[in-house]
């Protein structure tokens, strides 16, 4: 078991520091000469991560099945919020809901708050222990079914163990 968390350890620092190398060389407009600087950063930012938190295991397969939808509901999203901005009747019956959030992992949780807002219409306001504070535009929706939805991906993203979406 310690020498798959070790495994585990090194990959999660591989990645990072590619992750990170990549950023640096995206911000930098790959300029080589930036490295003197960005060497160091991308080391000690990712020794930093590494320490602030902890090994995580992500399904890559399930991040990349991700990628999609993530695109596909963000332009839902948007054409969604438009339109009912457009609208003359401006049609907003809009809520405040409290969701059970399942994710017991942390990292998990602050992806799932994030990717909220990719719901049309809908943004988390408040999280209290287990329980978020999500504002929606349109209480009419099937908002509670799309966000148990989104939080089995988050879930099979990191590896969770999911529940049913009847428990949501």
């Amino acid at each position: 078991m310690n020498r798959l968390k070790l495994i585990n350890s090194w990959s999660s620092l591989l990645t990072r520091l590619i992750m990170l190398s990549v950023l640096w060389w995206v911000l930098s407009v790959g300029d080589s000469s930036s490295w003197w600087i960005g060497l160091p950063a991308v080391l000690i930012a990712s020794g930093v991560s590494m320490r602030l938190q902890p090994v995580q295991s992500v399904n890559w397969i399930a991040l990349l099945r991700f990628i999609p939808f993530f695109v596909w509901q963000s332009l839902v999203g948007g054409f969604g919020v438009a339109t009912r901005a457009m609208h003359p009747a401006l049609p907003l019956t809009p809520d405040l809901v409290e969701y059970p959030v399942t994710l017991p992992n942390e990292f998990a949780r602050v992806v799932f708050i994030y990717m909220i807002s990719l719901i049309p219409g809908s943004l988390c306001v408040a999280m209290h222990r287990d329980t978020l504070s999500i504002h929606i535009l349109d209480s009419h929706s099937n908002f509670l079914a799309e966000l148990g939805i989104l939080e089995q991906k988050i879930s099979t993203i990191f590896c969770i163990p999911q529940q049913p979406l009847s428990a949501v």
